[in-house]
């Protein structure tokens, strides 16, 4: 498989393994080269940015991603995850819609100007009415 998609110039496999302590994002990239195809292999665990002001909800939400073993990083107010997410690496955000100082339509849209493709999931508490 790994040749396969060499061939086909789609140079990233990525999988996920669960160990005890650890949810691990395994990257592996394929490269062709004139020597033939390059394989490189990076194991990290997940790390998850964390924007939410409800401090009970951030903290049920931490909880239960790090009982899966991903690296959670809180920030309470959207000035705040705009710069983690500017200044770190994440391999996904957790954004809340409604956040002190900057809302979190603002921050997504900031964070896609600056060029970062993390993954974002909205949350809100707003309902359809």
């Amino acid at each position: 498989m790994i040749k396969e998609r060499a061939r086909n110039l789609d140079p990233v496999l990525s999988f996920v393994v669960h160990t005890e302590n650890c949810l691990k994002a395994t990257v592996v990239l394929v490269a062709k080269t004139r020597a033939g195809v390059v394989h490189y292999r990076h194991t990290k665990c997940m790390r998850l940015l964390l924007v939410e002001d409800e401090r009970r909800m951030a903290a049920l939400l931490e909880q239960g991603f790090t009982e899966e073993g991903i690296h959670v990083f809180p920030v309470y107010d959207g000035e705040d995850g705009l710069a983690a997410a500017q200044s770190s690496s994440f391999d996904a955000i957790i954004l809340d819609v409604q956040l002190p100082s900057l809302d979190g339509l603002t921050v997504a849209r900031r964070i896609r100007k600056s060029g970062n493709q993390t993954p974002i999931l909205m949350l809100t508490a707003r309902d359809t009415e």
